[in-house]
């Protein structure tokens, strides 16, 4: 795995397939967004880790601290669970 760090307030991490764990801080202006498939997901300050199967459009999400919402933006209803 892999650390990125930044100062940045808006982000935007695309996950084509796999898995990717996410850490970030809550802040004003804050604004990431983390997109697999159809869907993103809004951060707003937590930890959590996102797995995104392209196969088989199923994605996973799993929230270690804090929250933050997931919304569909595209295409079909594929099969999530959090």
């Amino acid at each position: 795995g892999g650390e990125v760090r930044t100062r940045a307030t808006v982000e935007r991490i695309l996950v084509e397939d796999g898995r990717v764990n996410v850490r970030v801080a809550p802040g004003p202006g804050a604004r990431w967004s983390v997109e697999a498939g159809p869907f993103a997901v809004l951060v707003t300050g937590t930890a959590f880790g996102i797995e995104w199967h392209a196969r088989e459009q199923r994605l996973e999400i799993t929230l270690d601290e804090g929250r933050n919402r997931l919304r569909r933006v595209k295409g079909e209803s594929p099969k999530a669970s959090q």
